[in-house]
């Protein structure tokens, strides 16, 4: 989000950030946000970080992937200069998602008592489970429920829990 780190990327005409997921907010009241960051861009300094970190509590993301830079030979960032320590990127890259945790655990506690529909896709060793219109699959939180209702159909749901990155809820439609 620094524009320094932005600019070094190449994406020095992106709008800022934080504005870009208000305008986004403001268009679309209820949408669930997703995005990615990187740790370790080469010239990142520790003030770009804290920027980062910063960013992350107002934007309030609710399905976040971190990864953190990794130096790839023949790439334009590979020769510049600043090279983060591998070590540090990857320690940002942990305290972000730590933060991120607070964060997802807060936005789906905001969820307790509404209703949804959600696709049931299956059941695990943890029962049956499915994923409402802001989950993506394989990659974001899953919404857990109460009984079986065959992996396929659409449910209308209450939200009654929730931890770090799942939501645990009841069904309502009648079998």
């Amino acid at each position: 989000v620094s524009p320094g780190v932005l600019g070094r990327m190449g994406r020095s005409d992106a709008p800022p950030p934080l504005e870009m997921v208000a305008r986004i907010r403001d268009r679309l009241p209820g949408v669930f946000l997703r995005s990615t960051l990187m740790t370790g861009f080469p010239g990142e300094t520790d003030q770009d970080f804290e920027d980062l970190l910063e960013f992350l509590g107002k934007a309030r993301i609710d399905h976040l992937g971190v990864f953190s830079y990794s130096r790839e030979e023949g790439t334009p960032a590979a020769s510049m200069d600043g090279q983060v320590d591998p070590e540090t990127a990857r320690e940002r890259a942990d305290l972000l998602m730590q933060e991120q945790a607070v964060i997802s655990a807060e936005n789906l506690a905001s969820l307790h008592g509404r209703e949804m529909e959600i696709l049931v896709e299956g059941q695990d060793e943890d029962g049956p489970w499915g994923r409402h219109q802001g989950q993506a699959p394989e990659v974001d939180g899953v919404v857990r429920l109460d009984r079986e209702s065959g992996a396929g159909r659409f449910v209308r749901v209450r939200i009654t829990g929730s931890g770090d990155y799942d939501l645990e809820a009841t069904i309502l439609d009648p079998e």
